[in-house]
């Protein structure tokens, strides 16, 4: 179960193909809790720095209350 609003790309299957090729043998159902993780990973980075850069933005960075 994903909680990253937006469109998985990689599928469990695609995913245990290229591990395999390299090496790892996983389940489809490892695979997909995997891809859950690094896809709420993927969110929560893009997510704090957006936030973090708009705050820089609006002069809200480092106790500041002027615009940078």
């Amino acid at each position: 179960m994903t909680h990253a609003p937006f469109i998985q790309k990689v599928t469990p299957n695609q995913a245990c193909k290229v591990l395999a090729d390299n090496g790892l043998i996983i389940s489809e159902k490892e695979a997909q809790i995997m891809l859950d993780f690094l896809y709420n990973l993927a969110y929560l980075t893009k997510t704090v720095f957006y936030e973090e850069s708009n705050s820089i933005c609006k002069g809200k960075h480092r106790g500041t209350d002027k615009r940078v």
